[in-house]
């Protein structure tokens, strides 16, 4: 009976990918990355692992030539789409916008589930960051200044790294070389899943789609697959020392009690942050995924929080 679960779960995940692949590539086409911004160069699909796959690769973004004070600061963006979906080309325009402001912009792919576990994801992760520490100044960067970014999945993976990178107790099962804690001076944490288990016990509707997404990354539900998402939520193991963070979510989102929750226990330790929630009534399109929606209200204001927060804290 597990087996026939197992191998109808699998059939579900992989023929969910193309669905979400084509409205992931009609939202890049006519959405996403429409009217670009300018900089100076872009470099499209580095390889960071050693391996020429696109879901092991980086694009970099150079700022335009009015931003001579070099180096400049180094921010690493990790894409959403709940570990399953997503490509770092619908986030060009993002990655473009950061550049245009005086930052030099790495924009990274990761592989995906179920074909790739939390594991692999975390270790591409490692490698990402370890490829953009040696090779930023190549481009102009400074490797002892680096942010890491992400929306939804891409903020877990940013805040998981930034935990483990100071605390090797969280790196269990997952080999990769990690920066300083040092050099990792802010995160950009938009909408993010902080905790995985969590999300799954406060979902409603959708509930059945974040099943999916949680066990094809971490496996069937069990006892041990919860102690794991426990060792892996950020919320729940956050600690003094943690970067300083800009915490951005709607309201309308549901699961913006997560990212209430990750700004509360922000409070508790005192780590530095600032949270942006835009209130429903202001922002009623701001709900998940609304960053990609470059042009509305919702993502400019944050865009604008976002760039003054990193100029503040770099």
């Amino acid at each position: 009976m597990e087996l026939m679960k197992g191998l109808l779960f699998r059939a579900a995940a992989y023929l969910s990918k193309p669905l979400l692949k084509l409205l992931e590539l009609y939202g890049r086409c006519f959405v996403f990355n429409s009217c670009m911004p300018r900089i100076k160069e872009a470099y499209y699909d580095l390889p960071y692992a050693g391996s020429r796959r696109r879901s092991r690769s980086l694009d970099v973004f150079v700022p335009p030539r009015k931003h001579r004070r070099m180096p400049y600061p180094v921010v690493v963006n990790f894409h959403g789409g709940g570990l399953i979906s997503m490509d770092k080309r619908s986030y060009e325009r993002f990655s473009r916008s950061l550049a245009k402001s005086g930052f030099l912009v790495c924009n990274a792919n990761y592989r995906l589930a179920p074909g790739a576990d939390y594991r692999k994801q975390l270790e591409d992760v490692c490698a990402a960051v370890e490829w953009v520490r040696e090779n930023a100044a190549r481009f102009g960067g400074d490797p002892s200044r680096i942010v890491l970014a992400g929306d939804s999945a891409g903020a877990w993976l940013a805040g998981w790294y930034a935990q483990a990178a100071a605390r090797p107790e969280l790196r269990e099962g997952i080999s990769g070389p990690f920066a300083d804690p040092r050099e990792l001076r802010a995160l950009v944490l938009i909408y993010g899943a902080f905790d995985w288990q969590d999300i799954l016990d406060r979902s409603r509707m959708l509930k059945p789609f974040m099943s999916l997404m949680i066990r094809s990354a971490f496996g069937p539900d069990s006892p041990q697959r919860r102690e794991l998402l426990g060792r892996l939520s950020i919320t729940r193991n956050l600690q003094p020392g943690f970067p300083p963070c800009i915490i951005i979510s709607g309201r309308t989102d549901p699961i913006h009690p997560i990212a209430r929750d990750f700004a509360r226990a922000c409070s508790e330790k005192g780590v530095p942050h600032r949270k942006v929630f835009l209130p429903w009534f202001l922002f009623p399109e701001a709900t998940h995924a609304f960053m990609l929606f470059w042009f509305s209200p919702a993502s400019l204001w944050s865009m604008f929080r976002i760039k003054r927060f990193l100029r503040s804290t770099l």
